[in-house]
């Protein structure tokens, strides 16, 4: 640490009077951080003392962070840069913080975390207590972060007198109705279990991680071990003589509990709706309700997005009809695909959305499967059917199709472009193929197919609502692919549902830019 005291602040505001109301430790503190980014170099000639001058830019940026004047900064440079460099890093700073309260805290019941409800009052609607909440139960838990490790955390509980709600980290639990109900937002640490906390940045890794590479559950309990759990490397003393009186090892019932509640408190956020479970005291509450209304929320309305369009799944075409009129219609696609390695059925836009996911009817070929998916995810309220349906067993479909009317306006065609040149709405006028169909359905279903191993054993509602989930990320990682790519993703209009319509007078008739045919 630095060597600065309290008595060589003062002296410095004697001897520099006109620095006045400058907090030297602010100023240290945000050079050191420059420092340790390399951002101010070393000496020329000695890598261990620290320049006799800054440069301009640099003086002129802690000028503004500071609120110094300028033309202070070198004074204070000069008087403090060799504190500044004897400073320890700021990590290592973090970490002697942390170790202080491994070594001598932990024992002492005094603890780096603490787990406290966010507000002291009484937030029950039916409760007209006011006062701030002092019935507390004090207890201890296991944290697991990124940063340090597997920590000792202290709990507090708050009760009101009066309606006798309690209130925790993640939720407040009433007695009388059987209910928890989770704040609103996600919090900094998601209770995992009865003594077990998870930092909400870990949840956030395992489910990317579920997402891009699908690792199993087991094996991020592992690797979170192998790579964050042990900091004794970087600790000065040893904090292992104090036995935390729980499980330290992280298991994968705690990874995928971190990884539900997150999805669901995610999910209540765009419809500012808590997340309400059933309460049975200490125990792991049943997830059962929530999940069940999830999953049929998504068989109702589909994936969010379901009303997507972008130039890689759609094009506008302006023109004329016989009788004059300036009309506009679109050409739309749709591929519908099988994996059979999850029993699951998709359909999907060419430029790789998909909008639905729905599981195999048993006894059902796959092209009967992929036919009623696809009219069904088509006929969910906002969604817009296609002009074209591709499918690898076309033949099949379309004879299976024939004498219902609602595929009277849909072609059905191969998705390896072998029919491009049949329809000149699925071709550029250069004669390439408009829409990237070839290998996408493909692409998806072997991505699907990898959660295979990793849903063994899964109840059916967990099954649905995991791969749900998997798909809804997938679909929020591909718009930022489109943005990138300038596909101009967008939604179509609620309501209408024609596929050619005449153009009003006065309306612009030119399409949004890159939607044009």
């Amino acid at each position: 640490m630095s060597s600065l005291t309290l008595g060589d602040v003062a002296d410095l505001s004697k001897r520099f009077p006109e620095l006045g109301a400058v907090d030297p430790l602010s100023f240290m503190k945000n050079c050191r951080d420059l420092r340790d980014k390399g951002i101010i170099p070393a000496s020329g000639h000695d890598d261990t003392s620290a320049p006799l001058r800054l440069l301009p830019r640099l003086a002129a940026v802690l000028s503004r962070v500071n609120k110094v004047d300028a033309h202070h900064i070198d004074t204070l440079w000069d008087a403090l840069r060799d504190e500044i460099w004897r400073m320890p890093t700021q990590r290592q700073s973090h970490r002697r913080t942390v170790a202080m309260f491994e070594t001598t805290g932990w024992e002492k019941g005094i603890t780096y975390i603490s787990h406290y409800p966010p507000s002291w009052l009484c937030t029950n609607p039916e409760c007209d207590y006011e006062l701030e909440l002092r019935d507390h139960t004090a207890s201890y838990s296991v944290t697991f972060t990124i940063d340090d490790g597997v920590q000792y955390s202290k709990v507090v509980n708050l009760t009101c007198p009066r309606c006798r709600c309690n209130y925790r980290r993640n939720f407040y639990a009433d007695d009388r109705s059987k209910a928890r109900t989770y704040y609103k937002g996600v919090p900094d640490y998601i209770q995992v279990g009865e003594n077990h906390y998870v930092e909400k940045r870990l949840a956030e890794i395992w489910t990317n991680d579920m997402l891009v590479s699908q690792t199993s559950a087991t094996n991020l309990a592992d690797l979170y071990h192998e790579t964050y759990a042990v900091k004794r490397d970087e600790m000065e003393n040893d904090a292992s003589k104090f036995s935390i009186p729980f499980r330290t090892m992280l298991t994968a019932d705690d990874v995928w509990n971190a990884i539900l509640v997150l999805a669901l408190l995610r999910d209540r956020r765009p419809h500012n709706r808590p997340l309400a479970v059933a309460h049975a005291g200490e125990g792991w509450p049943d997830f059962a309700d929530a999940l069940r209304e999830r999953n049929e929320r998504f068989q109702l309305f589909g994936q969010p997005e379901l009303r997507h369009c972008c130039t890689g799944c759609m094009c506008c075409h302006d023109g004329y009809n016989n009788e004059g009129q300036h009309i506009r219609w679109k050409t739309q696609v749709a591929l519908t695909e099988c994996a059979q390695g999850v029993g699951k059925v998709m359909t999907m836009r060419p430029c790789g959305i998909v909008l639905g996911c729905s599981t195999l009817i048993p006894g059902a070929d796959d092209a009967t499967n992929a036919i009623m998916h696809v009219k069904n995810v088509s006929s969910l309220f906002g969604a817009l059917k296609p002009e074209f349906w591709m499918y690898t067993g076309h033949e099949q479909a379309r004879s299976l199709t024939e004498g219902d009317e609602w595929w009277d306006s849909v072609d059905i065609c191969c998705p390896n472009g072998c029919m491009s040149n049949t329809f000149c709405e699925l071709r550029t006028d250069d004669g390439k193929d408009r829409f990237e169909t070839r290998g996408t359905g493909m692409k998806v279903t072997q991505w699907l197919d990898g959660y295979r191993e990793i849903m063994d054993g899964m109840s059916a509602a967990r099954c649905n609502f995991f791969l749900d989930e998997m798909v809804r990320l997938r679909n929020a990682n591909m718009l930022l692919s489109l943005r990138e790519t300038q596909c101009y993703p967008s939604y179509s209009p609620l309501g209408d549902k024609s596929s050619v319509r005449v153009v009003t007078e006065g309306e612009l008739i030119i399409p949004p830019s890159g939607f044009s045919g």
